[in-house]
């Protein structure tokens, strides 16, 4: 598996990192053993970087899988939506305690949206730069699906490592057009931040077109390494003859006209509408009866399901 360095970070991680989100309470639910074999089959097969948030819930699967592999062989990037320092600072603890981590590689500011959340969340940054300087993480990043997301942090050098959503058509891409990101993404590459792409495959929309898909953002040279959800360890399998060949045999098409994931929305939904705010795609509506999905816009992150008050919303 071909490694590459995050920026001026001196932090080596594997092009393909196992991405966490599918495993917990927002997708797939998995129960801890599950998620851990999915990793440490990505683990025997080279896999040597692993993505995950306070909100996902996977924090059990990944100390389950550290179980069995010592977490110095692993890099580990998470992320939280907290807005002060008090809160970011417990987020940090929370994922130290939680992983029994010495330090994390990377943490982020979860989702990013723009200058003005920047500001909001100038706490939430202190916080990180002074866990930083007492050596409980090693980078600084921000996760976010915008390209006023990524301009905002154009003056900010603590700001290391960037993890944006990137893929051939920009699907899930809000305030901005796919030739400004590309844009931006140049300028932080011209500015040596580190680059790791989520949604390569568009929350499960490219699953047919995987290969275009990956060939479409590595051949930008845009980025240093990909993330992506896998759930079991036929899904990893797969998507590390991907990434080391380029390509897909017929046998593994077939298996993945199996993989679709999709959202569902109970019938009990009260339509309180959190979800339609929560849902920075436009994907949610609130339709006569309840809410309703566009699955033309939507990209499966499962926020929606978390802001949920009845637990009615599930991606499976």
């Amino acid at each position: 598996m071909k490694t590459v360095i995050l920026g001026k970070t001196g932090i080596k991680v594997t092009e393909l990192g196992h991405g966490t989100l599918i495993f917990g309470k927002l997708q797939a639910q998995l129960p801890p053993e599950d998620g851990a074999r999915a990793l440490k089959k990505s683990y025997e097969l080279g896999v040597r970087f692993i993505d995950t948030a306070q909100i996902y819930g996977a924090y059990p699967h990944i100390r389950k899988f550290f179980d069995e592999v010592h977490p110095s062989d692993v890099i580990v990037a998470s992320k939280s939506h907290a807005k002060n320092y008090e809160e970011m600072n417990k987020a940090v603890e929370e994922c130290l305690i939680e992983l029994k981590l010495n330090h994390i590689d990377i943490f982020h500011l979860h989702a990013l949206v723009d200058s003005d959340d920047l500001k909001s969340r100038a706490g939430a940054l202190e916080a990180l730069i002074k866990c930083k300087e007492n050596g409980k993480i090693r980078a600084i990043g921000i996760s976010s699906h915008s390209v006023e997301g990524l301009r905002a942090i154009k003056d900010i050098p603590e700001i290391e490592i960037v993890h944006p959503i990137f893929n051939k058509n920009c699907l899930g891409l809000i305030h901005g057009l796919k030739d400004e990101l590309l844009q931006e993404l140049t300028k932080l590459r011209r500015q040596k931040r580190g680059i790791y792409a989520m949604k390569v495959f568009a929350g499960g929309h490219y699953i047919k077109d995987m290969e275009n898909a990956l060939k479409y953002v590595r051949d930008t040279g845009l980025t240093d390494a990909m993330v992506i959800g896998m759930k079991t360890p036929e899904e990893v399998e797969i998507d590390v003859r991907l990434f080391n060949n380029g390509f897909l045999d017929e046998k593994d098409r077939k298996k993945i006209s199996s993989f679709n994931k999709s959202l569902i929305i109970y019938d009990r939904c009260k339509r309180c509408g959190k979800c339609v705010m929560a849902c920075q795609q436009g994907a949610m509506i609130l339709g006569p009866k309840k809410a309703e999905n566009i699955k033309e816009k939507c990209i499966l992150c499962g926020y929606c399901a978390e802001v949920c008050p009845e637990f009615m919303i599930r991606v499976i």
